[in-house]
């Protein structure tokens, strides 16, 4: 199947509890190989036969199932790194603006973020 921005994860999930091995391909490398097939139409129908022949000529190895824990703990990791991306943002914004008002309030939701981390790295350090 084709990653999806995080919509297929119920889907994988679902089919990793029978061990029901199965591939998650880019979506660029799919959209890459229909072009190549001369295909740049998008429709359900004609995107579920290109990823069918994309398995067929590709081969995309399948991975196995991954346990509840495991699942969970790469939620807290991409949750992390999604605050670091926000803590790196306001950083950045703080040292653009002079105005003393507004970096009091940058300053203010650095500090929820940066706990927001640290909360995050308890989490993490506890399900390992």
């Amino acid at each position: 199947m084709e990653a999806t921005g995080g919509q297929e994860s119920l889907l994988v999930r679902l089919l990793h509890e029978p061990q029901i091995a199965l591939a998650v391909v880019n979506p660029p490398q799919v959209g890459d190989f229909a072009k190549g097939l001369g295909n740049d139409a998008k429709t359900d129908p004609i995107d579920a036969c290109v990823i069918a022949r994309f398995g067929d000529v590709v081969h995309p190895v399948p991975k196995a199932g991954q346990s509840v824990e495991h699942i969970k703990l790469g939620a807290l990791v991409e949750r992390r790194r999604q605050l670091l991306d926000l803590v790196n943002q306001k950083q950045n914004r703080l040292q653009q603006t002079a105005d003393s008002g507004i970096r009091n309030s940058i300053q203010t939701v650095l500090k929820g973020l940066k706990a927001q981390v640290k909360t995050m790295d308890n989490r993490i350090a506890k399900s390992r």
